[in-house]
């Protein structure tokens, strides 16, 4: 697993955890977790593990998400750069898969995937040269709150050998 070695100052001398909502425009609407589904997630985490949870915005500097992510209890986000960041900073994290797949994608310990109970069903295809994307991409909209919350609370409790892909 590479790992960055740079140290970035904490922000906080409280544990927290952080969320990262956004991703990049590459398949975008697949790859997003609903903002509103983030938002619920924050309470629910908050009553569940007495910790605040910060979510990443787009006005957070590159300096301020690696100070965040590198300082986090845990890092919730899609299959984004933060996902990758995270995992190299050996930072427990939680990653909400639509239309990838994270077995190609997670290479350390301590990183869990989150997948939906409807599994993508391809429907970003090449035809006539045109690409296609889902009406509807219910990979990543199936995936539960409740799942998502009980993965981060093991997440924050697992040992660095509990890895693995779980379903709603």
């Amino acid at each position: 697993v590479p790992r960055l070695r740079s140290t970035f100052t904490s922000p906080s001398e409280e544990s927290y955890g952080v969320m990262c909502p956004d991703t990049s425009l590459w398949m975008r609407e697949m790859r997003s977790w609903p903002r509103d589904r983030f938002e619920d997630l924050r309470v629910t985490l908050y009553r569940s593990t007495d910790i605040p949870w910060i979510m990443l915005e787009q006005r957070h500097s590159f300096h301020e998400m690696m100070s965040l992510i590198q300082h986090a209890a845990c890092v919730v986000t899609n299959d984004s750069g933060p996902a990758h960041i995270a995992q190299a900073m050996g930072r427990p994290t939680v990653v909400l898969f639509g239309p990838t797949s994270p077995e190609y994608l997670l290479v350390a310990d301590n990183v869990v995937g989150v997948i939906g109970p409807e599994p993508c069903r391809g429907c970003r295809h090449v035809t006539w040269n045109r690409e296609m994307a889902c009406a509807e991409p219910l990979c990543i909209k199936s995936i539960s709150v409740e799942k998502v919350a009980e993965s981060v609370r093991c997440a924050l409790g697992a040992s660095a050998t509990d890895r693995g892909a779980a379903r709603s």
